[in-house]
């Protein structure tokens, strides 16, 4: 059943925002970032110990199940889970976890009510941000974790995304590197002749689609929850390429991560697109599902604005999917790029921006990824996220028509970038 109007309002991602609480949030979490900083792992085997301090069953499951997503099996990582309740089952999942933990891996072992020697692991993982005040986790800072979901913005997300990778070494992380580049190269060999691009993002205006004649032998693009749109991918013959880079949507153990996963392997199983995410994620991905190697492609960051080549696989991050890898990504394999769906926000709006509905999960799947990482949403400035975005936009746009390519959206947008180079061809 689907959540009423009023009730999805009154969740976290659209409650009114305390601006001086997140910037104390900001500054703590800054502090941490900055005294926790810590090299790339170097040791054969990487020995992990998870702090649980959850109260009821239910919060300790939910913490196992995005480890067991988080930190799925390798040969060379074992992780202690100390709870202070009965070993947990999945029978104690919240509504807003897809179980992980039914087959839970051999390297996850169960240590209740247990002190242990700190000094025996190599990263220390503490869901309440509180421990790390404490003597004796702070004499260990440099090896802690923050995966607490109520602590600042996507510290606590962005682990569950990027922790798996950082437990390898670089030797480990360079054949990564080199999958990416390899599956670069055919994509970039595929279209060699392509002119044209068209890059598809979920705005109202994406229901459009079909009101289009899309040039023969272009570039399809689409990213994020367009997953899910069977008559669109049909429509235009299946994508190219998918994209995708939100820890909460797309790299969680939440249902809303789940089920868009499920999409995505349905897409590549039947039209075998390409699939760009960041660099950190491969590793997870290609874990637990190892039949998309040949098609993932790791992109690492610049702090400089780049169109990606097999010399130089990165773009400058942006936070936002159309500007961190579809029009760099389509600038690089085509000379004209055609947008649909990028709408913007109106002023009065309460949340990121306006999806379509036939692009976009229902509130119920939504409430899923709310609850399992508030935080995410709760230190989300909107206004300002949308006025860097539409800053970032024209800055990346000027540089491609710098180079020689061409830009054009196909329908009405809000986004100043976007409505000037407007035509409906």
């Amino acid at each position: 059943m689907q959540q009423s109007k009023s009730s999805i309002e009154n969740t976290v991602a659209y409650k009114s925002r305390n601006l001086f609480r997140i910037w104390i949030r900001k500054q703590f979490s800054k502090v941490f970032k900055f005294i926790s900083y810590r090299l790339q792992a170097k040791h054969a085997n990487a020995k992990v110990l998870v702090v649980s301090s959850s109260r009821n069953k239910a919060e300790a499951a939910e913490l196992l199940n995005k480890v067991a997503w988080g930190l799925p099996y390798s040969e060379r990582l074992t992780i202690d889970f100390s709870a202070t309740n009965e070993k947990v089952s999945p029978d104690s999942l919240p509504v807003s976890q897809r179980d992980y933990m039914k087959a839970l891996p051999s390297h996850i072992n169960f240590i209740i009510n247990k002190k242990v020697n700190l000094r025996n692991y190599d990263r220390l993982l503490i869901d309440n941000y509180r421990k790390f005040f404490n003597p004796r986790y702070l004499l260990n800072f440099r090896k802690i974790d923050i995966v607490d979901k109520n602590f600042y913005s996507e510290v606590e997300s962005a682990f569950w995304q990027n922790g798996f990778d950082s437990i390898f070494s670089k030797s480990e992380l360079a054949k990564t590197i080199e999958l990416s580049a390899e599956n670069f190269l055919s994509l970039s060999q595929k279209h060699t002749d392509t002119k044209f691009s068209y890059c598809f993002v979920s705005g109202p205006s994406f229901d459009q689609y079909g009101d289009f004649l899309y040039k023969p032998g272009s570039l399809k693009v689409v990213c994020n929850s367009i997953v899910k749109n069977d008559k669109f991918l049909e429509h235009i013959n299946g994508p190219d390429i998918v994209t995708f880079a939100d820890p909460v949507f797309h790299f969680s153990s939440c249902q809303y991560a789940a089920i868009f996963r499920d999409h995505l392997l349905s897409v590549v199983e039947k039209y075998n697109p390409a699939v760009i995410v960041p660099l950190p994620t491969v590793p997870l991905l290609a874990a637990h599902y190892p039949h998309l190697r040949n098609n993932l492609i790791g992109m690492d960051h610049l702090a400089a604005l780049n169109f990606p080549t097999t010399g130089a696989m990165a773009s400058k991050p942006s936070g936002n999917i159309l500007t961190q890898y579809m029009l760099p990504v389509a600038s690089t394999l085509s000379d004209v790029v055609y947008i649909i769906g990028a709408d913007g926000r109106k002023k009065d709006e309460k949340y990121f921006w306006k999806h379509s509905k036939s692009a976009q999960f229902d509130d119920e799947v939504m409430k899923t990824a709310f609850e399992a990482h508030p935080s995410f949403f709760r230190d989300r400035v909107y206004a300002d996220y949308y006025d860097n975005h539409c800053q970032f936009l024209e800055e990346l746009i000027r540089f491609g028509e710098e180079k020689g390519k061409r830009y054009v959206s196909l329908t009405n947008s809000h986004i100043p970038a976007l409505s000037s180079r407007h035509a409906a061809d």
